[in-house]
């Protein structure tokens, strides 16, 4: 069985989707076929590497901002 959670991803949803679905109106559903756990390296225990994101001048833009 899987619930799917369609409504806003806040506290306020949250609390409502988990309420409905310890009462029961949660809306669940039969998995349409199995899913396969992948085995994969043990961890390595390092952070991946960051990527450098390029910087942006908003300045070159042509967009008019004055209203």
């Amino acid at each position: 069985m899987i619930a799917t959670m369609k409504g806003g991803f806040d506290q306020k949803g949250l609390n409502t989707w988990l309420g409905d679905l310890l009462v029961g109106k949660g809306g669940l559903e039969d998995l349409k076929s199995e899913f396969k756990v992948k085995k994969v390296d043990k961890w390595d225990g390092k952070d991946a590497p960051v990527f450098e994101e390029e910087s942006y001048d908003y300045d070159d833009d042509d967009v008019k901002t004055d209203l």
